[in-house]
């Protein structure tokens, strides 16, 4: 949910600053389609992992043939200020979940985030896993704690902040219209 921290600072900044929603329409993305298809499967992805059993590696190639097709629109639409942003932060997410086969979470960031949750209980699916001394490129793994409501909480990565700051960039120069 995080991403949304990114979409409304954009709208805010972008309001502030005296841009406009009716901006917005001016924006063309390149490979829309695509982008719908790959997030609605990343989406859906852990929910059909567990209620339809299958080999681990299936759904994590699924999964990253779904990220590798986001960094494509990214790309494809790199005139867009802020998508470069958004291309990275989808690699560093790719390059540590390759390295270790699941995207690791710092378990000390969810006790700060939810001190209720006993960590040595949590049950991690298909795409995440505890971060232990073992992981690979630790330093990209879910590290941060962010607070808040329950449905916003969670860990993110350096890849997770590259695409906040990136969908907000691009919010707020699609409001401005001058970016």
């Amino acid at each position: 949910m995080i991403l949304l921290d990114g979409i409304l600072a954009g709208i805010l900044g972008g309001l502030v600053l005296g841009g406009n929603f009716a901006n917005l329409r001016r924006l063309k993305v390149r490979g829309e389609t695509t982008l719908g298809i790959a997030l609605l499967v990343q989406l859906m992805l852990p929910w059909l992992s567990r209620t339809l059993p299958g080999p681990h590696g299936l759904y994590l190639g699924v999964w990253l043939l779904m990220m590798g097709l986001l960094v494509v629109v990214a790309l494809a639409n790199r005139k867009a200020v802020g998508m470069i942003l958004v291309a990275v932060g989808v690699i560093l997410n790719m390059v540590v979940i390759c390295a270790n086969g699941a995207m690791p979470v710092n378990l000390e960031a969810i006790a700060v985030v939810d001190p209720d949750v006993d960590v040595s209980r949590l049950e991690f699916d298909m795409l995440h896993e505890p971060l232990t001394q073992d992981t690979s490129m630790s330093v990209l793994a879910d590290q941060w704690g962010i607070g808040g409501p329950g449905w916003h909480r969670g860990v993110v990565s350096v890849g997770d902040i590259f695409l906040v700051l990136g969908t907000g960039v691009i919010v707020f120069c699609g409001m401005r219209a001058t970016c």
